[in-house]
């Protein structure tokens, strides 16, 4: 059953993310302008792989991935903790060039540690996001150190930073029995964009909507609550290089996300 749209609504933007094919950025930005994809979120270098200006549009710059040598912002070594924010203002500066709207991290290690080195880097990336006019996002993942929305939002705003916001993945609030509905009115003003996948319960495995715990009752409910807000972002699907299938999945996440009213 199809959720029919209200006169006057219109219908979602949905963005596949290119790290989730088992191929190279061009070819999956390729895959996903075929299969219907409206833009198309990349992994840093995705502006030399590819000709982009004739591809989808890019909506968001995952800067979190890619970091050299396995270095975090978090890293114990300060050096390394310099080369990845110098990794993450790089990217930044390629998502501006891209047009995209969102550039996000993951979170940091869970000990307090790694939390305080995550957050003495969040001013200057967020300074530099705001200078290229880009919206700067953190996503929670458990098992992290930002485990869940309501602990990622006073986490931000104990920092007191401005454009610090929330990349929202629903299928993590599952994972810590974290109601994804609810998630979305605790990110408030925060909330910058959001990730669709499923998961078995126990893994961040990325299947396609309703292969795993996800039934569509609770889509059509994150749906209509992201159009009660005024959310107008695209919506993300995101899949993964190890399923047997990963653009099969993002094709079911896609039409999936269709008839749950988006």
């Amino acid at each position: 059953m199809t959720v029919e749209l209200e006169v006057g609504e219109a219908q979602m933007q949905i963005a596949g993310c290119t790290w989730g094919l088992r191929r190279d950025q061009a070819a999956a930005a390729d895959a996903f302008d075929r299969a219907g994809f409206d833009t198309i979120d990349v992994d840093p270098g995705f502006g030399p792989a590819a000709n982009w200006e004739s591809a989808l549009p890019v909506s968001c710059l995952a800067a979190g991935h890619l970091f050299p040598g396995g270095t975090r912002l978090d890293d114990p070594e300060p050096d390394d903790r310099a080369a990845a924010r110098r990794h993450v203002l790089a990217a930044i500066d390629e998502a501006a060039r891209l047009g995209a709207e969102v550039v996000y991290v993951g979170a940091p290690n869970p000990d307090e540690q790694a939390m305080s080195w995550f957050a003495d880097c969040v001013p200057e990336l967020a300074a530099h996001s705001t200078r290229r006019g880009l919206l700067l996002a953190v996503e929670p993942s458990p098992p992290r150190g930002l485990r869940t929305i309501g602990e990622t939002r006073e986490f931000i705003e104990s920092l007191g930073v401005e454009n610090f916001h929330i990349l929202l993945d629903f299928a993590h609030c599952l994972l810590v029995d974290e109601d994804p509905v609810a998630a979305i009115e605790v990110c408030g003003e925060r909330l910058a964009y959001v990730h669709f996948n499923d998961t078995d319960g126990v893994n961040d495995n990325h299947l396609g909507l309703t292969d795993g715990i996800f039934d569509r009752r609770l889509v059509e409910e994150i749906v209509a609550e992201l159009r009660r807000v005024g959310y107008r972002r695209p919506l993300a699907v995101e899949s993964a290089p190890a399923l047997p299938d990963p653009l099969g999945s993002a094709l079911k996440t896609l039409e999936v996300l269709k008839s749950c009213g988006a």
